[in-house]
């Protein structure tokens, strides 16, 4: 459609209606994968976390691989990375979001499964690495390819081994359990009604909608980027704020969903998956943007960008490991933090574009 169409020809407020429709789509493709992600985990008797983690994480980062193909192939170094990176700390905040329906504790109580410290754990390494290679001046190893980016990929790819063996043999579990919030996941009619499909069903049906995310996010990418160019708002900033927004819109239905179903360690799980999964897109970013190493192109707002990354994650780290109940707002004390943080870092973003 967006090849028939010049969106730079239709009205601004065309455009933003047209945005509008393909995230309303994205909105219930998301809502489906977190209803028939529950229940395929549940089959091949994987964990929430894991399932979350690895496999809806990559179909909810369709968008991002989208936006960094195309904005890679044209060139587009600082729109691309703040994107990438931006979105780390969009989604970040996209788990506060959900703290707020969670109503009878925080989010990090909820969620039971450990593994979730690890993998913000070595969120925050990869996170950490990724700013060592844009400080020290990332320089090319092959052809026009970064040595950070190939470096990157391969910590991600270390990370998944790691995780893969910590579920096999977990050494940590949460004393207080909330039961109750346990049996709201076997209530909820989305849930019921996945349960009595078949496997093959439901992997076709969770499918389907990884499509449905994709054309969606076709449509997502090409109308914010025209959007940016008809109000003249810089690529940084709006690869930091409308753009991470944009990609981050499977993020926000799966986890508001996740939530709303009781599957609390697969919200939270999801958006640390995602974000591991923006760093692992370097390396396409690098292989499609043939000026150099990506990373070299990385400015203020980036590095802002993957510190903010750092600091939320932390945050969160934190509100897993103590697993207080006590709320403001309805939100865990550490959901309230991550939101004030958050906006002050779209104040900073918006004046460093």
């Amino acid at each position: 459609m967006t090849e028939l169409i010049d969106l730079n020809e239709l009205p601004l407020a065309i455009n933003l209606l047209i945005f509008a429709l393909a995230g309303i789509g994205t909105w219930f493709a998301g809502s489906s994968l977190s209803t028939y992600g529950v229940v395929i985990a549940e089959r091949i008797k994987i964990t929430q976390s894991l399932m979350g983690f690895i496999i809806i994480a990559a179909a909810t980062s369709l968008p991002e691989l989208i936006i960094t193909l195309i904005g890679s192939a044209k060139g587009e170094a600082h729109l691309v990375l703040n994107d990438m990176f931006g979105g780390i700390s969009m989604q970040t905040a996209i788990i506060a979001v959900a703290d707020m329906i969670t109503v009878s504790a925080p989010i990090t109580f909820l969620a039971l499964q450990s593994s979730l410290l690890l993998e913000a754990s070595l969120l925050i390494l990869v996170l950490a690495f990724t700013l060592a290679m844009i400080l020290i001046k990332d320089f090319l190893i092959l052809g026009w390819v970064g040595l950070g980016s190939i470096l990157v990929t391969l910590l991600y790819l270390l990370c998944l081994y790691v995780l893969n063996h910590y579920e096999a043999d977990k050494q940590w579990s949460p004393i207080e359990i909330p039961s109750k919030e346990i049996d709201k996941l076997s209530t909820t009619p989305g849930h019921l009604y996945a349960q009595k499909r078949p496997l093959g069903q439901l992997v076709a049906l969770f499918s389907f909608n990884v499509v449905i995310v994709l054309l969606c996010a076709l449509v997502l990418v090409y109308t914010a980027i025209t959007i940016a160019e008809m109000t003249g708002l810089g690529s940084s900033f709006i690869g930091a704020t409308l753009l991470a927004a944009t990609t981050s819109l499977p993020e926000l239905s799966v986890t508001i969903t996740a939530v709303s179903m009781g599957a609390y360690s697969m919200a939270i799980s999801n958006i640390f998956g995602s974000n591991m999964i923006m760093l692992a897109l370097l390396l396409p970013a690098e292989v499609f943007y043939t000026k150099g190493a990506i990373l070299q192109e990385a400015d203020n707002s980036v590095r802002y960008a993957i510190i903010s990354g750092i600091i939320l994650t932390s945050i969160y780290l934190g509100g897993l490991i103590l697993r207080k109940k006590k709320t403001f707002m309805q939100m865990g004390l550490d959901s309230v933090l991550v939101i004030i943080l958050y906006l002050m870092t779209l104040v900073v973003f918006y004046h460093l574009r």
